[in-house]
């Protein structure tokens, strides 16, 4: 007899967690006409799903223990068996039918009753069970390796217009684990100009042969303080300064930062040329946004 009692509260928690969920998943505007008992219920739907999985666990493990001592064992293992597959694999496959919703419904009156006088250690609790499922369904970090391999494969077998993108988002994996300092100029190898240097056919020529659009600009006393466009000299008058169009705007990066951060800040600033400093604050080396992209597309056709 007692084996009866605990098979049917098994049956019955199931039916209440089918009806539960069913009713949880509703058209909003069937919800929002709820009772205020079943409403408060569905509220706390984890709460009162991990109580009656708790509760059918109990029961059946009960069920189990109460068959296996009372029942000759060529009865009570195949009953266990068939319990078992009955009320974990089968039944909750099934769909709830309008009498295990009405009942659902029915009993969410005093599971309301009990959730309004329990709100404090059910707030706890439900914290509790937030937090665990998100520890459990947590994914495995990928490591940086393993996603361009990942790319690779599928690389392999997309047509050549995927591929392409796919070997866009490599190369920015390749570049993020790079340092700012790895394609900086040194200062000491950098173009240089003078803040009151005159502007003239030879100046101009020899800016133009070092290949560069872009160059920083010193003071008298050899202080970085600016930078200067090539063309902007270029539209000077012969007898003009370097400092007649200088501007001020510097961006300054530091020389651990990745190569990706790099990228984001000259598409934010919309800038050609920054400015690397160590870990002292010092600058050290300037950042070109042509070296940057160049570095960029190696990277992708590799």
């Amino acid at each position: 007899m007692a084996e009866l009692a605990l098979f049917f509260i098994c049956i019955l928690c199931v039916s209440l967690i089918k009806s539960y969920k069913h009713l949880s998943v509703s058209p909003g505007d069937s919800r929002n006409r709820a009772p205020a008992h079943l409403y408060r219920t569905l509220k706390h739907l984890d709460f009162v799903r991990a109580i009656l999985e708790g509760i059918l666990i109990a029961a059946f493990s009960l069920f189990a223990i109460n068959a296996a001592f009372s029942l000759e064992v060529v009865w009570s293992f195949p009953l266990i068996f068939a319990g078992l597959i009955l009320v974990f694999i089968v039944l909750p496959k099934v769909a709830p039918t309008n009498p295990e919703i009405k009942l659902a419904e029915l009993l969410s009156r005093p599971l309301s009753y009990l959730l309004d006088k329990l709100k404090v250690p059910i707030a706890v609790a439900e914290k509790l069970l937030a937090n665990t499922s998100r520890n459990i369904n947590k994914p495995e970090p990928i490591s940086r390796e393993a996603l361009k391999s990942i790319l690779q494969e599928q690389i392999n077998i997309s047509k050549p217009e995927s591929a392409a993108g796919l070997r866009m988002a490599i190369a920015a994996l390749q570049l993020d684990s790079e340092k700012a300092g790895h394609f900086m100029v040194r200062l000491h190898k950098t173009k240089f100009v003078s803040q009151n240097d005159k502007v003239g056919p030879v100046l101009l020529s020899e800016l133009h042969d070092s290949g560069r659009k872009v160059f920083p600009v010193k003071d008298k006393d050899l202080n970085i303080v600016g930078i200067v466009q090539l063309d902007s000299l270029s539209e000077l008058k012969t007898g003009g300064k370097v400092g007649d169009v200088l501007s001020p705007k510097m961006i300054v990066v530091n020389t651990s930062d990745s190569a990706m951060s790099v990228i984001r800040r000259f598409n934010e600033s919309a800038a050609e040329i920054m400015f690397a400093k160590d870990e002292t604050g010092e600058p050290v080396g300037v950042i070109y946004l042509e070296d940057v992209l160049a570095k960029f597309t190696d990277a992708a056709d590799d």
